[in-house]
């Protein structure tokens, strides 16, 4: 599992709003793409985008949930063409207290 944080490129353009971080976490199983997520949107200010790159076929669902426990936005979920992975780009909400998911 490798992980990069990077800032936006041209390439983002299609999106609304900037990549602030990417994770690359292909390989990971459940909990760590969500344990990773919540690290990462913590320093992240509401509006800005996550993108994270899973082939845990359950980490769409995973993340899914823990976005609307959490206040954030999964903006779209979308396959990585010729690979099993997929592409999730998260839209940091408002930081939830610390004591939450």
């Amino acid at each position: 599992m490798v992980e990069k944080s990077s800032p936006s490129g041209p390439e983002d353009a299609p999106f609304t709003g900037e990549i602030r971080q990417r994770l690359d976490l292909t390989g990971a199983l459940c909990p760590l793409p969500v344990v990773k997520a919540r690290a990462a949107l913590r320093s992240m200010v509401p509006g800005e985008l996550l993108e994270l790159i899973v082939t845990d076929p359950l980490a769409e669902l995973d993340l899914t949930i823990f976005c609307d426990q959490t206040g954030h936005e999964l903006v779209s979920c979308q396959p990585v063409n010729g690979t099993e992975a997929m592409r999730v780009l998260i839209r940091a909400g408002q930081r939830p207290p610390a004591n939450t998911i």
